[in-house]
């Protein structure tokens, strides 16, 4: 076989839902090698994808383990691919192990990483005898300015950043929220791709203010959110603490799937990675823009190429949760401003929805005229 073909790691980090629908949005017939269990497949099948081959592995094996990944998939693709004729494009960090690791040559490798999380990938020093492909031949490609620094600690040598603007978002249509608000002033959402990246502590921490502050609010995290078992712990007793409104928390893990609680969530917050060498998804963040969510997230590089600062989002420094519950005020204390947001996120992020186009009546409407009020506040 010649052409292109994709190493594909569903779960690892930046291989979620975001990229794996933006992909498949192109309209590019995709043939794939799945690193993943036969469920893992299938589902990539369901979706439109070719799968080519399966390696039966879990996503982000390391040391010896992903050695022992990277030779199964040399085993695969031997039977598939012309060494000299086909592109393997990888879109995590592990799958470009996986691909250094099968040997493959350093030309036909098209490395882009999404996200990153975890250890470094370190390769065990037996592996350059073994056959691997040295990791100094590829020039990995990042997907947005904020993910190359981050990749750069992790020991890999820079290609051009990729703009995460030129993949088109796919959102699945909410369905209508069945979730009584109650008298909640804001309805929250931690998102972060991949989910152990959000802080869970942080985004409790700042509901608790905002609580503080009289404005009722509810947080909806994740069950793989980073220490979120510790920070619903404290929460509950913080809250025994609180006079007047007390904040909620809710687990719910569709808000791993950006888009799947659009019609309950008022904004979604994105907190900071802990360490300098993770960097999070900004498809993941770009698809909860399209859906029309908002966002509060930390300034860095790539979302100042992303985002208009009062328009789509409220951008904060890093690190900063005062800034952060000043923006959570200001947005409980005006549903106007709420809406003005929401449509102004899907005006300038949204191309495609599964299912159609969308419709007029949708949060596309209107929303060119409401990104100027927006941008006034």
């Amino acid at each position: 076989m010649s052409g292109r073909m994709e190493l594909l790691d569903p779960g690892a980090p930046g291989v979620d839902d975001a990229l794996l629908d933006a992909l498949i949005a192109t309209g590019v017939h995709r043939r794939v090698v799945v690193i993943g269990d036969r469920r893992t497949a299938d589902s990539l099948s369901a979706m439109g994808f070719e799968v080519l081959g399966r390696v039966a592995a879990s996503p982000g094996e390391s040391g010896m383990s992903a050695w022992s990944v990277g030779r199964r998939v040399r085993r695969v693709l031997s039977g598939i691919i012309d060494d000299h004729e086909t592109v393997v494009g990888t879109w995590s960090e592990h799958a470009l192990a996986a691909a250094l690791y099968a040997g493959l040559p350093a030309d036909s490798i098209d490395p882009v990483v999404v996200a990153a999380s975890g250890p470094p990938v370190s390769p065990p020093l037996a592996s350059r005898i073994l056959g691997a492909t040295p990791r100094s031949a590829v020039e990995v490609r990042a997907v947005g300015q904020a993910a190359g620094p981050a990749l750069s600690r992790r020991g890999w040598r820079l290609g051009p950043a990729i703009d995460p603007r030129s993949f088109a978002p796919v959102i699945p249509r909410p369905a209508p929220s069945v979730v009584d608000r109650g008298d909640m002033d804001l309805v929250v959402g931690l998102s972060a791709g991949p989910p152990e990246l959000a802080d869970a502590r942080f985004a409790c921490q700042a509901m608790i203010s905002l609580a503080a502050a009289g404005c009722a609010g509810e947080i909806v995290i994740s069950s793989r959110a980073g220490g979120v078992r510790e920070a619903a712990r404290w929460m509950a007793s913080a809250v025994e603490a609180l006079p007047g409104s007390r904040p909620r928390l809710r687990i719910d893990d569709r808000i791993d799937r950006p888009g799947s609680l659009a019609s309950e969530l008022d904004v979604v917050l994105v907190t900071a990675p802990g360490r300098p060498w993770e960097v999070s998804s900004s498809l993941t963040l770009r698809s909860w823009l399209a859906a029309g969510v908002p966002a509060i997230a930390p300034d860095d590089r790539t979302l100042r190429g992303l985002v208009q600062d009062g328009v789509d989002a409220r951008v904060v420094p890093a690190g900063d949760r005062n800034a952060v519950v000043r923006a959570m005020i200001r947005l409980a204390e005006d549903p106007e401003l709420r809406v003005e947001m929401s449509h102004a996120a899907a005006s300038r992020h949204l191309r495609r929805v599964r299912g159609g186009t969308q419709p007029a009546s949708d949060q596309g409407s209107g929303s060119f005229e409401a990104k100027s009020r927006a941008a006034s506040r």
